[in-house]
C-alpha cells in the first residue's frame, strides 16, 4: 500500500473544514450586472467532476451589512447543489453531475441582514474533458 491514512497522528481530514480549498471558479457579484438571463458562464464542467463554485457578494453587500441566509440550486436534478456555506460575503457550493452537453443555470440567492434578497444565475456548460 503507498498510503495509509492510519499512519498519521492526528488523522488526516478528520474535522476538515467542508472547504479546505478557495472555491474555483469565484464569481464576482456588482450592482450594475442584474438584468440579464444569466450573469456568469463558469468554465465547462465534465460531466463526472465534483467543482467547488464560489459567488462574491462583498462588493454588492452594503457598508456594515452581510449575508443572513443563502441558498444556491440548479434548474435540473442532474445537476447536483450541496455543502453550501457563507464566509466573508463568499456563498460557496459543491457541484456534480450533469449529462454532457446539457447547459444548466445554477442561482445563488441571499439574504442580507438588514433584508435586502437577490440573486444571480450561473450558466454552468456540463462537456466531457
Amino acid at each position: 500500500m503507498l498510503f495509509d491514512p492510519e499512519l498519521f497522528d492526528p488523522p488526516l481530514f478528520e474535522d476538515a473544514p467542508a472547504f479546505s480549498v478557495p472555491p474555483a471558479p469565484i464569481f464576482r457579484v456588482n450592482r450594475d450586472d442584474a438584468g440579464t438571463p444569466y450573469s456568469f458562464t463558469a468554465p465547462f464542467k465534465d460531466p463526472n467532476s465534483v467543482e467547488v463554485h464560489g459567488m462574491d457578494w462583498s462588493d454588492w453587500l452594503q457598508e456594515g451589512d452581510g449575508i443572513s441566509t443563502q441558498e444556491v440550486f440548479a434548474d435540473s436534478d442532474a445537476l447536483i447543489i450541496d455543502q453550501v456555506s457563507e464566509a466573508a460575503g463568499v456563498v460557496s457550493w459543491r457541484v456534480q453531475g450533469g449529462l454532457d452537453d446539457g447547459d444548466y443555470i445554477v442561482t445563488c440567492r441571499i439574504t442580507t441582514n438588514s433584508g435586502l434578497l437577490d440573486d444571480r444565475s450561473i450558466r454552468v456548460p456540463v462537456r466531457q474533458r
